[in-house]
């Protein structure tokens, strides 16, 4: 007896994930036949189209690129054929609008899934192409290079006349449409076809959280969703938005830009900045020291240091001339371990990775507690990791490789751990482990 299988490919359904819609096909494991219809599953499986398509296109804004009998047309989330499928080609759906050709000796057109008709055909000297947005048709006239560019509505009303010179990136996560004048300024259009932004950057770079930079007359500054710009476009350079703040720069000064506008370090010699964890800033002043600087612009650290590296939070460590240092809230300990030439970043457990210099040795592994004792000192075949949730570090060393460890230490392949040892929060051995 022959065995159904229904296969839903992965590669489809990877695509298909945000649709409603999934290709599915119904196969004969004993008796293949890649000729096979594809027909439509909802995501609970349920069969919402049978089998009726020559090609497993995904769904896209409630519509599909049919196939029937070699050739092209659309359906919609339904089954039901909105566009007869009659063309050599033809591409998704964009608000009402499809782009098809006839045959390979036709021009290509634009035609409306609602009315059935062409509402623009290509000619010698103008081409027409959908845009990202809905609904709105790119006009282009000229020769290369110097094409010009406009736009028209499904209905065949012109939106914007063939004198723009580019109509660039489109950024779909905001619905944007970048477009350049025929005096080279740069506006945006928004997903309805109006002016976010009127053409006069001379370059719009993006959004990033909300916010693009923008340049005028060789000057930065940023824009919001809105158009609005929140900053003057006065910085020599900027840099995007990252979660609530971005940066500039103005001759040797740089700080952080809030939300508003607010620039967070004006006027302290700030040279760079690095946004640290909880909204600290670890910045860099004209003297080529570092400051622990929290968003109010108060630094942490009233001596600048030679190096600093977060812990957590508010908690750091710094590299003064005579030595490292750890500093929580107001609270500065000296790291007593002699010759430290490094620290790293610790667990936000209560460790803090050291590296301390033997000779003409190389470097070896340290692990101090919050209270600057030394809870291990190994040599340098170990690796320190750092457990996340159960506050346990593992040091293991193999035969001349280093492993990726998780908690449990366990390991993929058949090499001989030599040791796996854990430290709890307060030092003590957690485990010893040979095999």
């Amino acid at each position: 007896m022959k065995i159904k299988l229904l296969i839903v490919f992965l590669v489809i359904a990877a695509r298909a994930l945000c649709q409603d819609l999934v290709p599915y096909q119904v196969q004969d494991i004993a008796n293949w036949d890649l000729d096979k219809l594809w027909g439509y599953k909802a995501k609970n499986f349920k069969v919402i189209i049978q089998p009726i398509n020559e090609e497993p296109n995904t769904y896209k804004n409630g519509y599909v690129v049919l196939k029937k009998n070699g050739k092209y047309g659309i359906m919609d989330s339904a089954g039901k054929i909105v566009l007869e499928p009659v063309y050599l080609k033809c591409s998704d759906v964009s608000g009402e609008c499809v782009a098809v050709k006839n045959d390979d000796n036709s021009t290509e057109s634009i035609v409306s899934i609602k009315t059935k008709k062409a509402v623009a055909t290509n000619e010698k000297t103008v081409e027409y192409a959908l845009t990202p947005i809905p609904n709105l048709i790119r006009i282009k006239t000229g020769k290369y290079p110097n094409y010009l560019y406009g736009l028209q509505r499904a209905d065949g009303q012109n939106l914007l006349p063939t004198i723009y010179k580019d109509m660039g990136r489109y950024y779909e996560a905001e619905g944007f449409l970048k477009v350049q004048s025929a005096d080279g300024k740069w506006g945006m259009l928004d997903k309805t076809g109006n002016w976010l932004v009127m053409p006069k950057y001379d370059d719009i770079y993006g959004f990033s959280y909300g916010f693009s930079a923008v340049k005028l007359n060789g000057k930065y500054g940023f824009i919001d969703l809105s158009g609005k710009e929140v900053t003057p476009i006065k910085y020599d350079e900027v840099f995007s938005f990252h979660h609530a703040y971005g940066r500039g720069k103005i001759g040797n000064e740089a700080f952080f830009i809030d939300t508003r506008g607010k620039e967070l370090f004006r006027g302290k010699g700030f040279i760079s900045c690095n946004l640290s964890y909880n909204d600290h800033f670890i910045v860099k002043a004209a003297d080529g020291l570092y400051y622990f600087v929290n968003k109010q612009g108060v630094a942490q650290n009233t001596t600048g240091a030679k190096e600093i590296v977060t812990i957590d939070g508010s908690n750091f460590v710094m590299k003064l001339n005579d030595g490292f240092y750890t500093q929580a809230g107001s609270e500065v300990k000296k790291i007593l371990v002699d010759n430290v030439t490094k620290v790293s970043a610790a667990s936000n457990e209560g460790f803090y990775l050291i590296f301390i210099k033997q000779g003409g040795e190389e470097d070896v592994l340290a692990i101090i507690d919050r209270q600057l004792k030394v809870r291990t000192n190994k040599n340098p075949d170990y690796e320190f990791n750092a457990g996340s949730g159960l506050g346990l570090i593992s040091l293991v060393m193999t035969d001349n490789k280093i492993l990726e460890m998780g908690i449990v230490g366990q390991e993929e392949d058949t090499s001989p751990i030599v040791i796996v040892s854990y430290l709890d929060k307060n030092g003590k051995e957690y485990s010893d482990i040979k095999r």
